[in-house]
């Protein structure tokens, strides 16, 4: 499945393996991908699903030497460059070294770090984005959330590097977002590859 940014959906992933690659909306990739997608949850043909599967055979090829020819080739066939203000895009490289600070990714601080009003960053970031910033930094937080876990790191160590209050708060928005607890993850051994696709 294709899913669009801020669109609600569930994954029941009960006895099968699931792949999740999180592709940000403002890039090139996002911007190719949702140029592609009809709805706001659109499936993906049996063929191209069975193209990428010949393509992520095991954990170990997923590395981005192997991937990144395949996804300008494949999935960026249809590229198209994000319309993106250029304060937006300072804030989106900005906000990943934020998120410790709960303080420093609120609205009125990451507005005035651009010289914006409040109510007109939001209308550009979330025209430039495809969600508001409160739920990308939510996204944001969880993805740091997973790499830490995938890393072996503990639920603690996970929830303060990504920038929540304590190991409850994200283990309920952990479990909420991604069906599944913090702690079910580490057991099953979930592995994730830390990649960026440059295109």
């Amino acid at each position: 499945m294709l899913v669009r940014p801020d669109a609600w959906h569930e994954v029941n992933a009960r006895g099968t393996d699931v792949l999740i690659a999180f592709v940000d909306a403002e890039s090139e990739l996002g911007a190719a991908l949702a140029a592609g997608t009809a709805s706001d949850v659109a499936p993906i043909s049996p063929a191209v699903v069975a193209e990428w599967r010949a393509q992520l055979r095991t954990p170990e090829s997923l590395t981005a030497a192997r991937l990144e020819p395949w996804v300008t080739g494949t999935l960026l066939r249809h590229r198209r460059s994000p319309s993106i203000d250029y304060r937006v895009k300072r804030v989106l490289r900005d906000l990943p070294k934020r998120l410790e600070d709960t303080r420093a990714v609120s609205l009125n601080v990451v507005a005035s770090s651009v010289g914006l009003s409040p109510s007109r960053f939001l209308h550009l970031f979330t025209t430039s984005v495809g969600v508001p910033l409160r739920p990308y930094v939510l996204w944001l937080r969880l993805q740091c959330g997973a790499r830490e876990l995938a890393r072996g790191r503990s639920v603690a160590h996970a929830a303060y590097a990504a920038g929540f209050s304590d190991a409850a708060h994200f283990t309920r928005t952990f479990r909420r977002m991604m069906g599944a607890t913090p702690r079910q993850v580490l057991q099953r051994g979930f592995a994730a590859r830390d990649f960026q696709i440059k295109a």
